[in-house]
C-alpha cells in the first residue's frame, strides 16, 4: 500500500472536536500508547478526539490488535 505508516501533527485548540483518519482502508485499532497494555479508543476508520487541556496528546491507529502482527500504523500528535 503507498501513503500508509503515517506520522500526522494536528493543531487545534481546547474543546475544539477534530477528526483524525487512518491512511488505509481496512481494519482498525485506536489507541493511545503504542505499546501494551492497550486501552482500544475505537475501531472504524476514524476517530473524533476534543482536547480538554492544553498539551500534546498522540494517537495511534494499527490495523491489528497485536503489536507484533500490526502491518500499517499511523501516529497523529
Amino acid at each position: 500500500m503507498k501513503g500508509v505508516n503515517k506520522k500526522t501533527l494536528v493543531n487545534t485548540t481546547v474543546n475544539n472536536p477534530t477528526v483524525l483518519t487512518a491512511s488505509w482502508v481496512g481494519g482498525y485499532n485506536w489507541y493511545t500508547t503504542p505499546f501494551p497494555p492497550f486501552t482500544s479508543q475505537g475501531t472504524s476508520r476514524t476517530l473524533s478526539v476534543t482536547p480538554l487541556a492544553t498539551g500534546s496528546f498522540t494517537y495511534y491507529v494499527h490495523d491489528s490488535l497485536s503489536p507484533n502482527k500490526t502491518c500499517i500504523a499511523d501516529t497523529f500528535r
